[in-house]
């Protein structure tokens, strides 16, 4: 099978020159590209995407026609004005040593002639080529390179070249191209826009189609072609109606028809789409999130629209044994994820490689669901295929999916001097695809092979999860205390606070801790509880004796205190205020976290605040 080795990008928009090697990897069968919002993944990705390879029937999902407004908008951004050149999208395909001699040899069977080659061809380029001239399409171009082919008749003595250059002049070309490509990676590309599945999918092509409506009437088509028992959407259903159309010409003939024997036939190949779509998608669904959802399962309706010459429609609803709703009625991450399987694995069947182009997959779900969706890609790839998606979620990186990373970036944009990084700037970009290995052996003050990738996504922990270093303190009083005073202060302290659940509850946590790799340590009460808690972690071999310590280790003025009793006595009069004379521990917590979450400045006296900056203080030292 031929190698699709690299694509080569030039001039599309945004992309000046760039290079994505696909087939030479050795790590995986995915590629990720890794990069901020505006960075030129998704540009990447449409310019692959209109290279299309042996199925023609959906070129561009994204412009859906080579129309004249799409023309336009893949001209480089910064010379719309007046450009005059060619954009290009290059793909560079490897064989192996002998390999092209099959294809010279069906041919030969073809024409009945001898048919050879200069040299042995072991590589070559197929060019898909957009000229301009002053910003006006002249025309599209697509160049074979690299294969000089000879041949020679039955009653010929010698070689001689065929016709050089153009595929659609060249009969010999023309077979041996076509018979190369069918034998190439299918490019499918998976848009975001969808996942906004239409109420109605019509059955035919027509006037003004929809890009999305014809998305899914072509994967209609792919589902019956699953079923293998040649049922054909155009001759068993649209062709039928039009029959029963025909026989009848009268404005009712669809309600005499629908209480006739013949309807029964179209219901039978609706059924089949049905039962596929459940044991795939429904069946992939649970495989997915790991669960059982024997209880949910698609229904598929169908009817004419009259308003469109009576043209077939099917409408998709889910249904719960009890109620049924309509696809389209669903959040966004469940259209989401039931576009993707029901994209996937009908594509993923029918027969031919595929190499599926996702943009930033999955970015409406939440954590766990990104992560659930790349055990399947995992999945997809492992039957031979290939995927290449765009993120710039932590969650959808896969560290075993590095090496065949790439590092998408506007080399344009300086972030580091804070040029715009939300889309606002118009100057001229410059989108570079980086391969990771590359990126990272040029990355200064790199500690480990994941932290360039964390910060050229500019990852910042969420507040509930902190950075380490991290001070873990017994409870979420002491922890809204301590986060008010750190407010509150003008020193900036490099760690996160992690509040317990008591002083021996923290036994659960210590491998998350352990396993963050950044360094902590435990501050307990002085009392008897704490300081007998704080010995067993040194004694059961938990903690070192330097990761655990009391209060009393911060300053001999809290011997035998617990944090909240650190407040002075104008802190709990504040706390009475509050609370209509009251100022138990359930109070104090209470008025800790309204002060923490509001930064008042006079929410404590100034002694609250000197002793609770004193443990910070300690706290950076020792974790220093």
């Amino acid at each position: 099978m031929p190698i699709l080795k690299k694509f080569i990008i030039k001039n599309f928009r945004g992309i000046q020159e760039a290079e994505l090697t696909v087939d030479g990897r050795k790590t995986s069968n995915v590629i990720t590209l890794i990069g901020l919002n505006e960075s030129g993944k998704t540009t990447i990705l449409e310019a692959l995407s209109h290279f299309s390879t042996g199925d023609r029937t959906i070129p561009n999902l994204v412009a859906q026609s080579e129309n004249k407004e799409h023309l336009i908008s893949l001209i480089p951004i910064d010379k719309r004005a007046a450009f005059t050149g060619d954009v290009e999208i290059i793909a560079i395909i490897g064989f192996e040593p002998g390999e092209f001699r099959k294809y010279l040899d069906r041919a030969e069977k073809e024409f009945n002639e001898k048919i050879g080659v200069h040299d042995d061809v072991e590589e070559i380029s197929v060019n898909k080529s957009y000229e301009y001239k002053d910003s006006k399409f002249v025309r599209q171009m697509n160049y074979w390179s690299g294969i000089e082919l000879i041949h020679k008749g039955p009653k010929s003595k010698n070689f001689k070249r065929t016709s050089v250059g153009s595929v659609e002049k060249d009969k010999y070309l023309h077979n041996v191209v076509n018979s190369v490509e069918k034998d190439l990676f299918e490019l499918v590309y998976f848009p975001t826009f969808i996942v906004d599945m239409p109420s109605r999918i019509y059955l035919e092509p027509h006037a003004g189609e929809t890009a999305i409506n014809m998305y899914y009437r072509k994967v209609i088509e792919d589902v019956l072609k699953s079923v293998g028992e040649g049922i054909d959407l155009k001759l068993h259903v649209i062709d039928r109606l039009k029959e029963a159309k025909l026989a009848d010409a009268t404005a009712g003939w669809f309600s005499t028809f629908w209480g006739k024997p013949d309807r029964k036939l179209i219901d039978s190949v609706l059924n089949k789409i049905q039962t596929a779509i459940n044991r795939e998608v429904i069946g992939s669904w649970a495989k997915v999130f790991k669960h059982s959802i024997s209880s949910r399962s698609v229904k598929i309706e169908w009817n004419i629209d009259a308003s469109k010459n009576d043209m077939a429609y099917l409408s998709f609803g889910i249904s719960d044994g009890q109620s049924t709703f309509s696809i389209h009625e669903r959040s966004l991450g469940f259209r989401w994820f039931f576009s993707y399987l029901l994209f996937t694995q009908f594509r993923s069947k029918s027969g031919r490689k595929t190499i599926f182009l996702f943009d930033e997959p999955a970015a409406n779900l939440h954590a766990k669901a990104q992560i659930e969706l790349m055990e399947s890609i995992a999945r997809i790839v492992g039957g031979g295929n290939k995927v290449i998606y765009s993120t710039h979620s932590p969650h959808m990186i896969n560290p075993n999916w590095l090496g065949d990373a790439f590092i998408v970036e506007n080399q344009a944009v300086d972030i580091t001097a804070g040029a715009d990084l939300n889309g606002f700037d118009t100057k001229t970009t410059d989108i570079k695809a980086i391969g990771y290995g590359t990126f990272v052996g040029a990355y200064p003050e790199k500690r480990t092979y994941f932290q360039p990738v964390w910060e050229k996504l500019l990852y910042e922990a969420p507040p509930i999860v902190g950075a380490g270093p991290f001070l873990c303190v017994e409870g979420i009083s002491d922890f809204f205390f301590l986060s008010y005073v750190s407010k509150l202060s003008e020193k900036k302290y490099n760690f996160s606070l992690v509040p317990g659940v008591g002083a021996g509850g923290f036994t659960s946590a210590l491998p998350s801790l352990y396993g963050s790799g950044a360094p902590f340590v435990l501050l307990l009460d002085d009392d008897a509880q704490g300081r007998l808690e704080k010995n067993r972690y040194v004694e059961d071999g938990l903690l070192a004796i330097s990761q655990v310590f009391t209060l009393g280790d911060v300053d001999s003025q809290f011997h035998g205190r617990k944090l909240e009793s650190i407040l002075s006595p104008e802190a709990i009069d504040l706390v009475k205020h509050r609370f209509s004379g009251k100022s138990g521990k359930r109070q104090i917590g209470m008025y800790l976290a309204e002060i923490a979450a509001s930064a008042k400045s006079d929410g404590l006296d100034s002694l609250s605040i000197k002793r609770g900056a004193m443990i910070l203080d300690w706290a950076s030292s020792v974790l220093k």
